[in-house]
């Protein structure tokens, strides 16, 4: 594989399995032609990227299935096979032309002048600044993907620590990725990354293994201050619960507790939380529920390993736009939630690009499911406890194509189906496959006071 990218970025893309594939690479000719039909202009930028690196494939994970989405490299790739997409990073005028496509909705581009931008399709309108170059760029694609998958060895840094981590673990200036904006140091096989944020003067430091990883916490372990008392109980603990215990408040240690991955604060009487649990950037399961909160603070949208979020009755009215900044979440639940504006919070929660599980309220703002279609949901609940029912049942259930486990609890009154047909049907996820339709309507008959069910089986 012959591109001009530092040694360690190569021995990165062999780790990943990085292949390139002869089908996607093409003649400059033939890219002139397809940048024309697609409407994009062909600047020296673009032909030189597609020469080093047209037709370079990543598999998202490791063993993906043929098929399956990968990352694409090359213009050529990104519009022959329909990764590109509009707003084309903006205004036409900006006159970007996709160059990679990621399996994560995000296209990056390169300008006349050879600058990289990167644009999430899902939740951005434009593509942002993202690299001075398309080495620069593929580089970077390369580091920030190693970052988030590490996330269980990586921690955040205060202040400029580069220098002083590069001389203590031995690591160099990546110069190829590096730039004014952020600086990148690696070990030779780029087992152990540091990432300095020049303006925001943060850095951070991720490692493959464990191993690695104590590289960096066995030195500063060293020179560490006494934890205060209130710590001492809760060190070296994965999962802490704190539910049931009339708390107004929590402390401010959550950041200094790198082994916490679970954290239950349900049923206390906490009205805001504090700053430091949002740089519990190892936690991954964080239930909230039955406390009374009435706003979540932007800083969730930090939280990049959280996989589950229980907010179940607490008193929100609104979702925070950056919440999709916790793109791992795959469980959400905001049952109960009787003030929660509905038509908002899909909007929001659409913006989850790994969603699989899913509990709502069954309230009058929940009109339509059709915001969801996108998503991967598997299982969807829809919850009338607490909340004022609507007359009829959401539509749009059709639309969530990978759905298979539907439930309704609690709002047996509604007696009204969807007005879609395709939803009425999709209302047979309530029963196992094996069920036929006369097994559908002894259930029916068998919970006479579930009026969508009764309501259901008349359309059979």
């Amino acid at each position: 594989m012959k591109l001009k990218l530092p040694a360690v970025v190569l021995a990165m893309l062999k780790k990943r399995s990085a292949t390139m594939d002869a089908g996607l690479r093409t003649t400059k000719a033939q890219l002139v032609k397809t940048c024309k039909e697609h409407h994009y202009p062909l600047h020296d930028s673009v032909i030189a990227f597609e020469a080093a690196f047209g037709g370079l494939v990543i598999p998202d994970e490791p063993k993906m299935k043929k098929g399956e989405p990968c990352w694409l490299f090359g213009a050529y790739a990104c519009l022959t096979t329909g990764g590109h997409t509009s707003p084309r990073g903006g205004s036409k005028a900006r006159k970007l032309v996709p160059v990679v496509c990621s399996p994560n909705d995000i296209i990056y581009y390169l300008d006349e002048q050879g600058r990289a931008y990167a644009e999430d399709t899902i939740e951005d309108i434009s593509a942002t600044l993202y690299a001075d170059n398309g080495t620069s760029l593929v580089c970077r694609i390369l580091f920030d993907d190693a970052l988030f998958s590490r996330k269980e060895t990586s921690l955040d840094l205060p202040g400029l620590q580069g220098e002083a981590l590069a001389k203590q673990l031995s690591l160099s200036l990546v110069k190829e990725a590096s730039g004014k904006d952020l600086r990148f140091f690696s070990d030779p096989k780029g087992d152990m990354l540091v990432v300095e944020e020049i303006k925001a003067k943060r850095t951070q430091f991720a490692a493959s293994t464990k191993k690695h990883f104590k590289l960096l916490k066995q030195p500063t372990a060293s020179t560490a201050s006494k934890p205060p008392k209130e710590l001492v109980p809760f060190l070296g603990k994965s999962s802490i619960r704190m539910a049931s215990e009339q708390r107004t408040s929590l402390p401010e240690f959550f950041e200094h507790l790198p082994d916490l991955k679970a954290l239950d604060v349900s049923l206390n009487r906490l009205e805001t939380l504090p700053e430091s649990l949002w740089r519990a950037a190892q936690l991954k399961e964080l239930d909230l529920s039955f406390n009374p909160l009435k706003t979540l603070p932007d800083s969730i949208g930090n939280m990049k390993a959280l996989t589950s979020l229980s907010l179940r009755g607490c008193p929100l009215e609104t979702l925070p736009d950056a919440l999709a900044g916790a793109k791992n979440l795959t469980k959400l639940n905001v049952t109960e939630c009787k003030n929660l504006d509905m038509g908002q919070a899909l909007l929001v929660i659409a913006k989850l690009p790994k969603l699989k599980d899913l509990s709502l309220p069954l309230s009058r703002s929940l009109t339509s499911l059709e915001p969801l279609a996108q998503l991967p949901l598997k299982s969807l609940l829809l919850q009338g406890a607490s909340v004022k029912h609507p007359k009829r049942l959401p539509s749009g259930l059709s639309k969530l194509k990978k759905l298979t486990d539907l439930r309704i609890e609690y709002a047996d009154d509604i007696a009204q189906l969807p007005e879609a047909v395709d939803d009425v049907r999709a209302l047979r996820l309530l029963f196992a496959k094996k069920f036929t339709d006369e097994d559908i309507r002894k259930s029916a008959l068998n919970q006479p006071s579930k009026l969508y069910l009764r309501a259901f089986v008349e359309t059979l």
